[in-house]
């Protein structure tokens, strides 16, 4: 099976010892290529979703885009599945044949799961992340032709998909669920809303997508960044929408989380919009941070999507 190796050490004797996981199996300590550790054996005791690979033309015909697709657990023939688009952080990083445990809980959920890499990620050559690109509209059309090539595999109810992602994932959900239609729900994880009111914050604040000129002024630097930007879209976002922030994120601030909440709250109060705070936290929430916040995270990112997106359920907040 196509393995990930998230780390790796050679020791002095020769011998190269490994963390190796794939698709549908946690990371194991292997030696030399043979596996020496069982630590997740209670895993098989549960279903797993069946993971896809596939390559999709853009629609500029530059590029080949990758991606996976995870079919639910109980999957069935002729049955249309609601489905999540994933989209990672970065954006410079790439998903790989890993084992993620949070499309593998939206797949036990009843959720295909759609996960890619638009252009700005890495691993396929430099052209691919060159520069501004992941800012501009091309990566946005890259997961919405990734999105539309996964609808077309048959099993996907197009009325019933929702996108999600952290930071830069975040920003990209936001970008979409503002220009597009596509999406029925939608959960931002520490994103960014608005590169305005960022400039000076955290540890990227400084960074900006486009030159800086020798002659600027502070306000016309404050209004490019605040030009075209997702907050300026908010008349758009009219679909449930769950804001997931740690209150001690120093990448994507937190007031970047409160400002969506209540743009999105005084323009749309009929639609149900949730922002959930994690204090004591940061921008590794999701990785490194108290495992009842993990939890309570995925627990808030599931549970919106099995909400909104399942018919049988009720839609009121």
């Amino acid at each position: 099976a196509e393995s990930d190796i998230q780390s790796f050490y050679r020791l002095p004797g020769g011998d190269i010892a490994c963390a190796m996981g794939t698709l549908t199996a946690p990371p194991e300590f292997c030696l030399n290529g043979e596996i020496l550790t069982d630590h997740n054996a209670w895993l098989r005791e549960y279903p797993q979703g069946q993971v896809e690979e596939f390559w999709v033309p853009s629609r500029d015909g530059k590029v080949q885009l990758h991606y996976y697709l995870m079919r639910p657990v109980d999957f069935q023939p002729g049955v249309k599945y609601p489905a999540v688009l994933d989209i990672h952080g970065g954006p410079n990083c790439m998903y790989a044949a890993a084992y993620w445990h949070e499309f593998h809980a939206l797949a036990a959920a009843g959720f295909a799961v759609i996960y890619g890499d638009p252009r700005g990620s890495v691993g396929y050559g430099h052209d691919f992340c060159y520069g501004p690109i992941c800012w501009m509209p091309a990566a946005m059309h890259d997961m919405e032709d990734i999105l539309a090539h996964a609808i077309a595999q048959g099993f996907i109810d197009e009325s019933r998909v929702g996108v999600t992602g952290g930071s830069y994932g975040g920003y990209m959900t936001n970008k979409l669920i503002g220009r597009t239609k596509h999406f029925a729900a939608a959960v931002t994880q520490r994103s960014l809303a608005n590169p305005a009111t960022s400039y000076g914050t955290g540890d990227m604040g400084f960074v900006s997508a486009r030159p800086i000129p020798d002659d600027f002024t502070m306000l016309a630097y404050l209004e490019d960044r605040a030009k075209d930007n997702i907050i300026s879209y908010v008349d758009n976002m009219d679909i449930p929408l769950c804001i997931l922030h740690a209150y001690h994120d120093y990448r994507c601030s937190f007031e970047q989380g409160e400002q969506l909440f209540i743009a999105v709250h005084e323009r749309h109060p009929e639609v149900p919009v949730r922002l959930v705070m994690f204090p004591d936290e940061n921008h590794a929430l999701t990785r490194t941070g108290k495992l009842h916040n993990q939890i309570r995270h995925l627990s808030e990112l599931v549970g919106w999507f099995v909400k909104y997106l399942n018919k049988e359920v009720p839609q009121d907040e």
